[in-house]
């Protein structure tokens, strides 16, 4: 499996059927800096259904300091 040592945001939809939950968990193992943002009642393409809940995600990820972005790290 490929590791990714680079900080990595996760945004799902709690409901996607194409990218579930567990799906996005799976692949967020591979990148040890990973964030994962489930994003409650939406499905597919969660950016520009709920654009403010992914950019406060986003701004929220980009603000962690190193150390925190670590300590994120879905397992």
């Amino acid at each position: 499996m490929v590791r990714i040592a680079a900080p990595v945001l996760v945004p799902t939809g709690a409901q996607d059927p194409n990218s579930t939950p567990e799906m996005e968990r799976a692949m967020a193992v591979a990148a040890p800096r990973t964030r994962l943002c489930v994003i409650e009642g939406h499905r597919h393409m969660v950016n520009p259904t709920e654009p403010g809940t992914v950019t406060e995600a986003t701004e929220g990820w980009l603000a962690m300091p190193a150390t925190a972005a670590e300590e994120a790290r879905v397992r």
